[in-house]
């Protein structure tokens, strides 16, 4: 019996390396051979898609939040979602995250990226979908599907123009 994964904004691994990475990058101008080594055999884009999960799962959670699909639990997902984007933790949070989806761009180019985040979102299909072992949000309406799309439009466009992520 599998265990459902726990959506969380605390600081997981990929903001730890993502961060050093951001930091070889913008700090120390190396190039991306040389940012973090990576095991034998794994290339950067392969690593990069895997670091890149997490933060797109957390990044569609707010943005569910946003369009008001978390009714259920309230202030409290409200709460999160404000301080994860708030500018007092975006050094620690929300930052280290977009870097991690700036070096998955990087590495793979924009269709990995912009398919990853069509099938968290899952907006093809009009109905968005929650980050795995979440509990399901309300049925979106056109007003909410709409704020989703935003999000995400603006996400992509953040990502791949914007240096500095906070």
């Amino acid at each position: 019996l599998a265990r459902p994964r726990v959506l969380s904004y605390h600081l997981p691994l990929h903001r730890l390396v993502a961060a050093l990475a951001a930091h070889g990058a913008g700090r120390l101008a190396l190039p991306p051979s040389e940012l973090l080594p990576l095991p034998e055999g794994v290339p950067a884009r392969v690593f990069w898609a895997t670091a890149a999960v997490r933060p797109l799962q957390l990044l569609a959670a707010v943005s569910q939040t946003r369009a008001g699909l978390w009714v259920r639990n309230g202030v409290t997902a409200h709460k999160q979602a404000s301080l994860y984007g708030s500018t007092f933790f975006c050094e620690s949070l929300k930052g280290p995250d977009l870097a991690a989806l700036q070096l998955l761009l990087s590495a793979s180019g924009p269709a990995a990226l912009a398919g990853m985040a069509l099938a968290l979102w899952d907006l093809p299909g009009v109905v968005p979908r929650v980050a795995p072992g979440c509990e399901a949000p309300i049925a979106a309406d056109a007003q909410s599907h709409a704020a989703l799309l935003e999000d995400l439009l603006a996400l992509l466009v953040h990502v791949a123009t914007d240096r500095t992520l906070c």
